[in-house]
């Protein structure tokens, strides 16, 4: 048990860090990075919503094609991503054409790329393999395991969990 509380310490400690040292909470200019993220995200959340429920009526047919049907699948699964960072992308286009910084827009637009690069990535070795629930229950898990790892490299925050 102290051993998770030591990397829960830990965790804790770099996010404090990210927001009131990487991100510098107190200059007003920064908080508009994170308005643009957040709605970024939610607007994702809502388009992604839509667009998988779509995507599912139109996946499910007796007479349609395997390869459509994959591809359908595949794009359910960057709805998200995709959709976010589009939205943020124009968020940076905004904030460069207001002279405002984006740093931190930067960061989230290499992570967004990351996601849908490794869901994409995961559901492509799903369907290489036999097919069985249990493969298919772990998709989410292990592309989320994934991306965390990699978000946490990038972030350069691995190592300080890892010590």
């Amino acid at each position: 048990m102290t051993g998770l509380v030591k990397v829960m310490d830990k965790i804790q400690g770099i996010f404090s860090k990210l927001w009131f040292e990487i991100l510098d909470l107190d200059q007003v200019n920064n908080w508009w990075q994170v308005g643009i993220i957040f709605t970024a995200l939610l607007l994702a959340y809502f388009i992604s919503r839509q667009w998988t429920q779509r995507l599912a009526v139109l996946s499910t047919g007796e007479d349609i094609h395997a390869i459509k049907k994959i591809t359908l699948r595949t794009i359910q699964r960057l709805v998200f991503p995709i959709s976010a960072l589009l939205m943020v992308l124009l968020g940076k286009g905004i904030l460069h054409g207001l002279a405002l910084p984006a740093q931190f827009l930067d960061v989230v637009i290499t992570l967004l790329i990351s996601l849908a690069s490794i869901r994409l990535i995961i559901y492509i070795l799903r369907k290489g393999f036999t097919p069985s629930p249990l493969l298919k229950a772990w998709e989410n898990i292990v592309s989320t395991t994934v991306w965390v790892v990699v978000a946490l490299y990038l972030l350069d925050w691995l190592p300080l969990i890892t010590k």
